[in-house]
């Protein structure tokens, strides 16, 4: 028997453009703000990319910035 499983699509309003977003994020010098700042970038510029997905990417660069 099989689980009907639903994949979540990730989105952002945009509240700051892509360059602001990434100025802000290469501005930030606290690395648990940047890695905030890092997850947001992600998802803002992979738009209705699977939450799975994202998690994958992001795992795979958890010590690199962008």
């Amino acid at each position: 028997m099989q689980k009907n499983t639903t994949m979540r699509l990730l989105n952002t309003k945009p509240y700051y453009s892509d360059a602001e977003l990434l100025k802000k994020l290469h501005s930030e010098k606290n690395i648990n703000i940047f890695k905030s700042w890092q997850i947001i970038y992600a998802i803002q510029t992979n738009p209705n990319s699977k939450a799975v997905d994202s998690a994958i990417w992001l795992q795979s660069r958890q010590n690199v910035s962008i």
